[in-house]
């Protein structure tokens, strides 16, 4: 492969990556925004709605009797999980709080420690959700990360390949080439360049610079008059 070649084709390889590397980061970020917003907004809405709950049961501890406001804040936070429910046992869950305080409100307020132990269960159910969404997250975002990092990774090893590359077929036989022309001028008549690692532009280059020596050094051996250097004649032998 000719140098124009190679570097064309390692230097679209290269941006390709690195545009997959910034396409995959935005990916990631877009993976992991509706996760984060899923406990946002159900999560945190239905923990709050049961802080509500929790409060307004500690205030009627406090009181005495079932207040009208208190009974107003309780069932607003049933509304609250209502629009909240996510899977099967908070639909059941839900069910038996709003029963238990539909009784509780009718005067049974035997049913106090039922009714706080059911929402209890679920604020525990609701933060077990919390804990696995959190390790979906955390799973997504480290096998996210080590992809783009395995990714930077091909970027950066191809990048040295590519520097090491440019070193080898272009900038060393380009700087052996100047040194056959230099040495070839100050008297070495028989260096020539012969680099096998140059791309085939400097080798066919090479070729025809070695041409146009040999026949300098063709004319030279007929008529070395003309070659005279400080009054004497090089030895062409």
């Amino acid at each position: 492969m000719n140098a124009k070649s190679y570097f064309r084709y390692t230097a679209n390889l290269i941006i390709a990556i690195n545009l997959i590397i910034g396409l995959s980061s935005i990916f990631l970020v877009e993976r992991l925004l509706p996760a984060v917003r899923d406990i946002l907004d159900d999560n945190a809405t239905s923990m709050h709605a049961i802080l509500d709950m929790g409060e307004a049961l500690a205030r009627h501890n406090e009181q005495g009797k079932w207040a009208n406001t208190e009974s107003e804040v309780f069932w607003q936070a049933v509304k609250k999980l209502e629009k909240n429910i996510s899977f099967a046992e908070e639909q059941y869950l839900l069910a038996d709080i709003k029963e238990l305080g539909e009784q509780y409100f009718s005067g049974s307020l035997y049913l106090k420690a039922d009714l706080s132990a059911k929402i209890n269960e679920f604020a525990r159910l609701n933060l077990d959700d919390i804990a696995t969404k959190d390790k979906k997250i955390h799973f997504q975002g480290t096998s996210g990360a080590w992809t783009i990092g395995f990714l930077a990774l091909i970027s950066v090893i191809l990048q040295l390949i590519f520097k090491s590359r440019i070193i080898s077929i272009f900038m060393d036989p380009l700087s052996d080439f100047l040194l056959s022309i230099r040495e070839y001028c100050g008297g070495n008549l028989l260096r020539r360049f012969n680099n096998p690692h140059a791309s085939e532009e400097l080798k066919d280059t090479g070729r025809l610079l070695t041409v146009i020596l040999d026949e300098n050094m063709d004319k030279r051996k007929l008529n070395p008059t003309l070659y005279m250097k400080n009054g004497h004649s090089q030895d062409l032998s």
